[in-house]
């Protein structure tokens, strides 16, 4: 009787999964795709969303920690940070799920700074062994790695790291000349918008944002995701840069998770 109450629930999550995927597969482009990380269980797995629809998908699935993903930018496919295979390595997989590739064994190297080439051919990336640091680029379709910057030459390499390449936004979001970032200010962690810089930073929210957790400008530069936490429970939220004009930007940020899972990470997949 008790294998059949536990039972009960795991099929009906299987199905209401299946259902979401089979939806999504009928529409593969969201009117509006983003993507976060969640944990449940201390088990952090890659969501692809419909912020329009309201509609997300576990397209990892794995017991293993699947973190970090960046999109390519024809949005076919997604590298991301996994353990699944014992040490954190560099995968990659279609941008709806499917089986994970590893591109990267990461038992003797760190990896940051991952990002995809415009022609979605190559991925480079910060790779730190001990104290020595390169710059690599890698083809995903044959996994050849050329070094692109040395140990020699550090301040390239660690402005590339900064995110965004620039060291004092490291958690930002930059389209055009817009900057998304978190600060810590007047003793409280905001998500702020600039232009040209720290001088003319404007304060959106004030409060409840999660320094951790870097915001994601929209490809056309109108709206902001983030993560905030002010009944205490991590949600990814939007904000409307619209609220600018109304000058009520505090209130304006929507909700577009609710649920008890710790999300982090959320971005904008190419549309």
């Amino acid at each position: 009787m008790l294998k059949r109450l536990f039972t009960i629930p795991l099929i009906i999550s299987a199905l209401l999964t299946a259902s979401i995927f089979i939806l999504m597969q009928t529409h593969p482009l969201p009117t509006m795709p983003i993507a976060y990380e969640a944990s449940l269980h201390g088990n952090w797995e890659i969501y692809v969303m419909d912020a329009a629809r309201g509609l997300s998908y576990n397209i990892t699935q794995h017991r293993a920690w699947d973190s970090t993903p960046t999109w390519s930018p024809d949005g076919q496919q997604v590298v991301f940070l996994s353990d699944r295979d014992g040490p954190i390595g560099l995968y990659v997989m279609d941008a709806m799920g499917g089986p994970a590739r590893r591109l990267i064994d990461g038992s003797t190297t760190n990896f940051s700074a991952v990002r995809w080439t415009d022609d979605s051919q190559y991925i480079t990336y910060i790779s730190r062994n001990n104290n020595s640091f390169t710059r690599n680029q890698i083809d995903v379709r044959t996994g050849d790695i050329t070094v692109l910057i040395t140990d020699a030459d550090r301040s390239q390499i660690l402005l590339t790291q900064a995110e965004g390449g620039q060291p004092n936004f490291p958690l930002s979001s930059r389209q055009g000349d817009l900057t998304a970032f978190m600060r810590y200010r007047d003793g409280a962690w905001g998500l702020y918008l600039s232009r040209h810089g720290l001088s003319d930073a404007q304060l959106l929210i004030r409060g409840h944002t999660y320094s951790n957790s870097p915001p994601s400008l929209s490809p056309d530069a109108k709206r902001i995701l983030f993560i905030s936490a002010p009944d205490g429970q991590r949600n990814v939220y939007m904000l409307d840069l619209s609220c600018l004009d109304a000058g009520n930007c505090q209130q304006a940020a929507r909700r577009l998770t609710d649920s008890p899972i710790w999300k982090g990470r959320p971005i904008w997949l190419p549309a």
